[in-house]
């Protein structure tokens, strides 16, 4: 493959459309998801997940050791779909670090919830993606593979147990 972006403008989609793939995925694609067309990853019937790094043109996923031990009081984290509603209530303001989180409910739930996957109506929002609230409890020296990270938290997984994941926050960890 030339380029995700390039070959989008050499009837990729139609290509695409003509395969009727139930999953499809693209390795270490430079493209961060802002730079790709709408149409291209908000297709019906498919989720779209990035892992960008954090400098544009670098497709490697970054690596953190623990520098400071944390366990989780998350014991039933919240799970959410995309397009599901939810009741919004205050942004997190204890850690200056942590802003851009807000606090959600639904029926039998509640938690943390970035604030760039949700479009808020006053109190209501809808989910744009779906979301897992899962926290890691973390061990000095650990290493975590980071995904995505957003508003002083990294979403991804411990190097020895790479089909779990969680989150995990910045002031916790060191860069390797």
């Amino acid at each position: 493959m030339n380029g995700l972006r390039a070959i989008y403008k050499k009837n990729f989609l139609e290509w695409f459309i003509d395969k009727n793939a139930d999953i499809f995925c693209i390795q270490e694609t430079k493209a961060h998801r802002e730079q790709l067309a709408d149409d291209l990853i908000e297709r019906e019937g498919y989720s779209s997940y990035f892992a960008q790094a954090e400098k544009k043109g670098k497709s490697y996923m970054v690596e953190y050791r623990v520098a400071k031990p944390r366990k989780s009081s998350i014991k039933d984290p919240i799970k959410l779909q995309k397009n599901e509603r939810v009741e919004c209530g205050e942004e997190y303001n204890e850690n200056k670090n942590w802003s851009g989180w807000i606090w959600c409910k639904i029926q039998n739930n509640a938690g943390w919830v970035p604030k760039q996957i949700i479009e808020k109506y006053g109190n209501k929002g809808i989910l744009l993606e779906d979301y897992n609230g899962t926290e890691f409890d973390i061990e000095v020296n650990e290493i975590l593979i980071m995904e995505r990270k957003l508003n002083g938290w990294i979403w991804g997984f411990k190097k020895e147990t790479p089909n779990i994941k969680g989150w995990a926050p910045l002031d916790y960890l060191e860069k390797i």
